[in-house]
C-alpha cells in the first residue's frame, strides 16, 4: 500500500522514502481508529494501537539497517502495512464482511493520500517537498471526513449485518487496478498511467457516494420507522386511557345506582347495633370506590398516558415500577418530544431488565420534577456493565437497538439538555437529564454528574 507510488533512491532520500513510508504507516493507524468499532474500551483501544505502530516502526527501523534500503524499500509493504492490518483485525468487533470492506476502505484512503502527492508533486519534477505537503493536506481532509461520517458508519455496522462482502468489491477493484496501473510498469512509465488511475479514482469515489448516501437512506428510514413505532405506541396509550377512563365512569355510574341501597344496608345495621358489621360493610364499600380511582402521573394527557402504558407493560413483565411526578402544569418543550424521550428511555430500561437472569431483581424508578427546573431521572436495574462514547451515550451493539438513544440524543441537542448516563454502584443504570427553562445557550453536551 504505501509502495504504490515509491520511488528509489540513495543515501538521504532513501531515508526520505523510508520515514514517509513509516509516516503512511502511522497515517494508516489514525485511519483505522477513525473507522474501527473496537471490542475494548476507548483508552485501551488507544494504547494498544499506540504501542503495537510504535513497536512496528522500531522494528522495520532495526530491519532497514539491517537488510538496506534498497530491500527494505521492496518489503515495505509486508513489514509495515500486515502487523496494521493484524492489530485491525484482533481489535475489530466484526470479524466478518463488515471487517473486510473497512480494511479495504482503509488501503484505498492511503493511496488517495499518495495519489494527491504524487499529483502536487508533478507539476515540480516529483520534488519529495510538495509530494509530503500534498499528503498531508490529503491526510488531514480525509481524517476531518471519517470523523463526521464515524457515526454514520458505525450505525450501519450494527444495523447492517450482511451485503458487506458486495460492498467490499468497490475497494478491492479499486487497489487491484492501482496494483496493475502503478506496479506493473517501469517508475519512469508511471505517469502514463495518470489518467487512468484518476479516472478509476474518481469512479471509486462516486461509488463511496453511493454507499454513502445508501447508508444515510438507510439510517434515516430506520428513523421514521421507529417514529411511526411511538406514534402508534402514544396512540395506542391514550386508547388505553379512554378505555379505563370509561370503565371507572362506569364502575362509578354503577356505584351511585347501588348508593342508595348501601346507605339503607348500613342504616339498618347501626339501628340493629351491629357496629362491627357496619364498619366492616363501610370498609368493603370504600374498597369499590378505590377501585374507580386512576392513576395521574401528571395534567399532560399524552405524558400521563404514556407513564401508564409503560407501567403496565414493565408489570406484565415481572419489573416493579415506582413513578415519582411533580410537575406543573406547563411543560417546558413540546409534550410529544418529551413523551418520545419518556418512551425511548422506558423501553430501553424495560429490555435491559428483560436481559437479566432469572430470579435477579428488575426495577424501574421514574422520578421528574419542574421546579426550579425541569429534571428527570429513569433509572433501571442492570447488570452494572456498560459501554458510553465520547459524548456520554450508552453503546449497544444488537442489532435493531440503538435508534432510540440516538433519538434521545437528538433531543438534547436541540433542546440544549444538561444530561448524564452512567451506572451506580447498586447496579442500577441511571439516566439524568435536566432542560434549563432559560433555554440557555450553553454547552449542548455535558457528560458530568448533575449536582
Amino acid at each position: 500500500m504505501t509502495a504504490l507510488f515509491t520511488e528509489g533512491g540513495h543515501g538521504l532520500l532513501s531515508l526520505f522514502y523510508m520515514l514517509r513510508a513509516m509516516g503512511m504507516t502511522v497515517l494508516a493507524g489514525v485511519f483505522l481508529y477513525t473507522l474501527l468499532d473496537s471490542r475494548l474500551n476507548k483508552h485501551r483501544t488507544q494504547l494498544i494501537m499506540a504501542a503495537w505502530i510504535a513497536a512496528v516502526i522500531i522494528v522495520n527501523f532495526l530491519l532497514a539497517a539491517l537488510l538496506g534500503g534498497k530491500l527494505y524499500m521492496r518489503l515495505t509493504p509486508l513489514l509495515l502495512n500486515l502487523p496494521v492490518f493484524v492489530l485491525f483485525g484482533w481489535l475489530s468487533r466484526h470479524r466478518d464482511g463488515r471487517m473486510l470492506f473497512t480494511l479495504m476502505t482503509l488501503m484505498v484512503e492511503s493511496a488517495l493520500v499518495m495519489l494527491a502527492g504524487m499529483l502536487c508533486a508533478l507539476p515540480f519534477c516529483g520534488n519529495p517537498g510538495v509530494d509530503l505537503l500534498g499528503r498531508c493536506a490529503a491526510a488531514g481532509l480525509l481524517i476531518a471526513l471519517n470523523l463526521r461520517l464515524r457515526r454514520l458508519y458505525l450505525d450501519m455496522q450494527e444495523a447492517l449485518c450482511r451485503g458487506w462482502f458486495l460492498f467490499s468489491i468497490v475497494p478491492l477493484a479499486y487497489y487491484a487496478s492501482l496494483y496493475v496501473y502503478a506496479m506493473q510498469v517501469s517508475p519512469g512509465e508511471r505517469t502514463g498511467n495518470l489518467v487512468d488511475i484518476l479516472v478509476t479514482s474518481a469512479m471509486v469515489i462516486a461509488a463511496y457516494m453511493v454507499i454513502l448516501f445508501f447508508f444515510q437512506d438507510t439510517r434515516r428510514n430506520a428513523q421514521i420507522e421507529r417514529e411511526r413505532q411511538l406514534l402508534q405506541t402514544q396512540v395506542s396509550a391514550l386508547r388505553r386511557q379512554q378505555d379505563m377512563v370509561a370503565r371507572s365512569e362506569e364502575k362509578i355510574r354503577l356505584y351511585r345506582h347501588d348508593m342508595r341501597f348501601t346507605l339503607h344496608t348500613l342504616t339498618a345495621m347501626l339501628e340493629r347495633g351491629n357496629t362491627a358489621g357496619a364498619l366492616e360493610y363501610l370498609g368493603k364499600s370504600n374498597a369499590k370506590l378505590d377501585d374507580t380511582t386512576l392513576n395521574h402521573y401528571c395534567k399532560s394527557p399524552v405524558l400521563d398516558a404514556l407513564l401508564a402504558y409503560y407501567e403496565e407493560l414493565a408489570r406484565d413483565r415481572d419489573i416493579q415500577v415506582q413513578i415519582r411526578m411533580t410537575l406543573g402544569p406547563e411543560l417546558p418543550v413540546d409534550e410529544t418530544e418529551l413523551s418520545t424521550v419518556f418512551a425511548n428511555a422506558l423501553e430501553n430500561a424495560i429490555h435491559a431488565c428483560e436481559k437479566l437472569p432469572e430470579g435477579t431483581p428488575r426495577r424501574i424508578e421514574v422520578t421528574a420534577v419542574s421546579a426550579p427546573n425541569f429534571c428527570v431521572e429513569i433509572a433501571n436495574t442492570c447488570d452494572g456493565k456498560a459501554a458510553f462514547d465520547d459524548e456520554g451515550f450508552p453503546i449497544t451493539h444488537e442489532p435493531g437497538h440503538g435508534i432510540g438513544t440516538r433519538s434521545i440524543a437528538a433531543f438534547f441537542s436541540k433542546h440544549k439538555v444538561v444530561y448524564q448516563y452512567h451506572v451506580t454502584e447498586d447496579n442500577m443504570f441511571r439516566l439524568r437529564f435536566l432542560i434549563n427553562r432559560s433555554h440557555s445557550q450553553d454547552e449542548t453536551h455535558v457528560s458530568k454528574p448533575l449536582s
